[in-house]
């Protein structure tokens, strides 16, 4: 869902690059920091493993 909201953003920045100035802040190296971040997760974490033992522990 993270591409998404990144495609809006990018599409909001570019419609308004023509009515008014458009500065990167605070918010957006925290939403970049948050991209990579969960490109990061999703090259480690394996969700099905997780699942598995989720399962296990809850009928072991």
């Amino acid at each position: 869902m993270l591409e998404v909201y990144m495609v809006g953003i990018l599409v909001a920045i570019i419609k308004m690059a023509d009515i008014a100035s458009v500065e990167p802040g605070v918010g957006m190296f925290c939403f970049i920091g948050l991209m990579f971040s969960s490109i990061g997760l999703s090259l480690v974490l394996d969700k099905h493993q997780i699942w598995e033992q989720l399962e296990a522990q809850a009928h072991g």
